[in-house]
């Protein structure tokens, strides 16, 4: 089984060396609808990449996924510098191996040739992030109760984001739920699904086999 564009509008452009991609965007998908936007259809852009990105660099956002990007682009390193002795992560602060070159098109420089980064982008660390929508998020996720799910209803949609035949944002709006936990339940759904066929025996004895685990995720999970 092999990658194939999700968002994304075709598979990322790659130089000769590794070190220049181009992802161009798909255009035409829309966030579900929230209160931020104020009415008006969100569409995704490269820019909502730019910015999930750099947060996953944030020092202050501690992500648990930071080494997929640790290290990757050139000139973060200066701008993680600073975020360090201010305190704050500047956003606005241009890192030239994390651009978006025009609307739809995303531009990496990095600083050595990775094999692994197109499984990454595969990942929910990976996922877009409106930058209004979150702030909103952030400010009332203290005065609104959390919102429980059925195990029924977690698998039912993680099987649908399994399945590709809508993107995690289409998935987000038809089932009113943000398209990172609709890709951390396909996550877990795939770690979990050898258990299913597992004889007493091997839940006893098999031990996790990450790698494994991983690269089918990157083949199955959430598409660049």
């Amino acid at each position: 089984m092999k990658l194939v564009p999700d968002t994304a509008a075709a598979m990322p452009e790659v130089s000769p060396d590794g070190r220049t991609w181009r992802i161009r965007i798909r255009p035409g998908i829309y966030f579900t609808d929230d209160p931020a936007f104020k009415g008006r259809r969100r569409e995704l852009v490269a820019d909502d990449y730019v910015f999930a990105w750099k947060r996953v660099l944030d020092p202050r956002v501690r992500s648990t996924e930071l080494h997929i990007f640790d290290g990757r682009f050139v000139g973060a390193e200066e701008v993680l510098a600073k975020a360090r002795e201010s305190g704050k992560f500047d956003y606005d602060a241009p890192i030239e191996g994390l651009q978006s070159v025009d609307r739809y098109t995303l531009k990496l420089e990095l600083n050595c040739a990775d094999s692994e980064l197109l499984s990454n982008l595969t990942t929910p660390a990976s996922a877009e992030v409106v930058p209004m929508a979150l702030a909103r998020r952030g400010a009332e996720s203290m005065k609104r109760p959390r919102r429980n799910h059925s195990a029924k209803f977690k698998a039912a949609v993680a099987l649908a984001a399994i399945r590709g035949e809508k993107t995690l944002v289409e998935l987000a709006e038809q089932y009113k739920v943000h398209a990172n936990q609709i890709g951390q339940w396909r996550l877990e759904l795939l770690q979990r699904a050898a258990e299913v066929f597992a004889t007493a025996a091997e839940k006893r004895d098999a031990g996790p086999d990450l790698k494994s685990l991983h690269a089918k995720i990157g083949q199955q999970g959430r598409r660049t």
